[in-house]
C-alpha cells in the first residue's frame, strides 16, 4: 500500500484502503487536470483533494505541466517572472553580445536568455519547498 494509502487510512483509523467506486475514481481523474493547471499557473499547492491513483496523479502531472506553460493565451506566475528575469538578464549581455559577430556567439546568447527564463521559471513554481526544491 503506497504511502499517501497509508496516511489516509491512519487518519480514518484503520489499516485498510478506503475503497472508491468507479463515479468517485472517474470524478477524482477529471478534478485533478483542474487542480495541477491551478497549481502551475499559481503556484498555489491544491492538496486539498490528493491524486490517489498513478492515473490521477498523470492527469495532475499533465494538468500541472499546462498550467506552468501557461494556457488559454494567460500566463502563469512563473513565466512572468521568469519573463522579467530573462530580459534584465539578457539586457546587462547585450553590451557584450552587441559586437560579436559570430552567429553561434548570438545563438548562444539567446540560449542562456531562455535557460535563464525556464530556471527562473522553475525556482518560483517550487518556492514552497524552500531552497532544496529550488
Amino acid at each position: 500500500m503506497p504511502d499517501k494509502q497509508k496516511a489516509l487510512a491512519a487518519l480514518r483509523g484503520t489499516d485498510q484502503p478506503e475503497e472508491r467506486g468507479v463515479i468517485d475514481s472517474i470524478a477524482g481523474f477529471m478534478a485533478q487536470p483542474f487542480l495541477g493547471a491551478l497549481e502551475g499557473m499559481s503556484t498555489v499547492n491544491t492538496t486539498m483533494m490528493p491524486p490517489q491513483n498513478v492515473y490521477e496523479e498523470i492527469g495532475r502531472g499533465i494538468g500541472h505541466l499546462a498550467g506552468f506553460a501557461g494556457m488559454g493565451g494567460l500566463p502563469s506566475i512563473p513565466a512572468k517572472v521568469g519573463g522579467k528575469v530573462s530580459r534584465l538578464a539578457a539586457s546587462a549581455l547585450r553590451g557584450v553580445v552587441k559586437d560579436a559577430t559570430p552567429w553561434y556567439i548570438k545563438a548562444g546568447a539567446k540560449m542562456a536568455e531562455e535557460a535563464t527564463k525556464l530556471g527562473t521559471m522553475s525556482a518560483v513554481s517550487s518556492w514552497q519547498q524552500g531552497i532544496d526544491g529550488m
